[in-house]
């Protein structure tokens, strides 16, 4: 070990909690994005990151030419801690599990997200997500997570 280097297990630590679930999500696009947030920049000495916040990803096993990821302008990645950042997931090829992993500090409120579907293709086999806007009649998919609680779909 270098001179002045603490190891990683001596090194400053702030508690963290996390949360991951998986979502199935049929052939289709999905938007995933802020519904509210105040997030607060952690600046202490080991840390440079915003929290709370959200990361979309595949999960273990899914074919990854299944899936792509188009992140908005004010988006880093597939991250999602601020007001206006947004995710566009493209499924193909079949149903794809998604794992949506929720970061805060301990204590603190997790990040609420939503995941609509874009457009309108419905499948057979996923009657329980369907639901109908009374103004227009047309199909709505609208599925709001709360990370470290039960995910519902409205």
């Amino acid at each position: 070990m270098m001179a002045g280097k603490k190891p990683f297990s001596e090194a400053p630590q702030s508690a963290l909690a996390a949360t991951a679930k998986a979502i199935t999500l049929n052939q289709g696009l999905y938007l995933f994005y802020v519904q509210s947030a105040a997030p607060v920049r952690a600046t202490a000495a080991s840390e440079n990151v915003t929290l709370p916040a959200v990361q979309v990803g595949l999960a273990p096993g899914v074919v990854a030419e299944h899936v792509d990821f188009i992140s908005g302008p004010h988006t880093k990645g597939t991250w999602l801690c601020e007001p206006g950042n947004m995710i566009v997931a493209k499924i193909s090829g079949g149903p794809a599990t998604l794992i949506v992993t929720s970061i805060s500090h301990a204590g603190g409120q997790p990040l609420a997200i939503e995941v609509e579907r874009l457009d309108g293709r419905w499948m057979a086999d996923d009657p329980d997500t369907k639901t109908t806007n009374a103004s227009t009649h047309s199909p709505l998919r609208s599925r709001c997570l709360y990370p470290g609680t039960a995910s519902e779909w409205r």
